[in-house]
């Protein structure tokens, strides 16, 4: 099953992109970037596999790990940066079917770059 979403995120906070799966216990979920092809966030055997993390991902993500057993495979991604915005898939694998899940973030916030170096100038 698929299905697609939008979250608004501000600046700086932290946000969660929801995804779920009906089938309970998931053994594996990947959370990429669509765009860019970016591995955002992935765990399998029990705990996170973030070797092939994106840099710009770094120390920013985490699962809810005592609720992945009851099918939630929701990220958090806190410091919300503006290049963050974009299109996130997330996948979802149980032992006997798969599921994929499509986020769209949208970013808003007071920090954009473009106020930060028009305060500069002034």
């Amino acid at each position: 099953s698929s299905e697609s979403r939008s979250v608004p995120c501000v600046v700086m906070e932290t946000c969660v992109l929801p995804c779920s799966s009906d089938g309970g216990d998931i053994d594996v979920i990947r959370w990429l970037k669509t765009e860019e092809n970016f591995m955002v966030h992935a765990f399998q055997y029990g705990t996170d596999q973030l070797k092939k993390q994106a840099e710009s991902f770094r120390g920013r993500t985490s699962l809810f790990p005592e609720q992945i057993s009851r099918g939630n495979a929701s990220l958090q991604l806190s410091h919300v940066k503006v290049s963050d915005q974009g299109s996130y898939l997330c996948q979802t694998f149980t032992s006997n079917s798969g599921a994929k899940t499509w986020v769209h973030l949208r970013v808003k916030g007071e920090h954009t770059e473009e106020n930060t170096l028009r305060r500069r100038t002034h």
